[in-house]
Formats: structure tokens, sequence, C-alpha cells
């Protein structure tokens, strides 16, 4: 299942071979998003986080990433705006 695999990639809170990775926050939050189901989660950097959003077409697993800086800073709303205007290809 999608849900696995965050699991399997990305461990709560622990060392990766990525380095700088911190772990990912222990919540997945199951969402709609124009219809389509979406799994988001956060991760956490010594540069940052990220809050990513994944959903599957077909076999693939598509992963749209909103990078923040150690200060939290995102422009409000663009995330979502991006979100909303995804086109979810047959």
């Amino acid at each position: 299942s999608t849900k696995q695999w965050i699991e399997d990639k990305y461990p709560v809170g622990s060392s990766s071979q990525y380095g700088p990775y911190h772990g990912r926050g222990k919540d997945i939050i199951e969402q709609k998003i124009n219809g389509n189901v979406v799994l988001q989660f956060n991760r956490f950097f010594a540069s940052g986080s990220t809050q990513d959003t994944i959903f599957r077409n077909g076999n693939i697993l598509i992963d749209v990433i909103n990078g923040r800086s150690p200060m939290g800073d995102n422009p409000p709303g663009i995330y979502e705006q991006m979100l909303s205007t995804f086109r979810f290809l047959e």
C-alpha cells in the first residue's frame, strides 16, 4: 500500500542514508483533493522541513513536496493552490 511505502521509505524520527534527515512525523493523514485520495506527512531535516503529498496514478506514486526553511517560512496558500489545480491523468 502507499501508506506502507511511506512508512518503509521514511522512518519516524530516525537517521537515513541522506545524512541530515532527522525523520518523519508519525502522522500520515489521508485527504481528498479534487476527489482523489492523497496521503500527507511531514519530514524533518537539519535545514528545515517538508510537507509531502503522495498520490497514486496507476502503478506510479507521485510525491509533491513543499519545502520550508528552518523557521517554517512558506508563502501562505501557494502549496494548497498548487494541489487544488493539479490534474490527475487517466
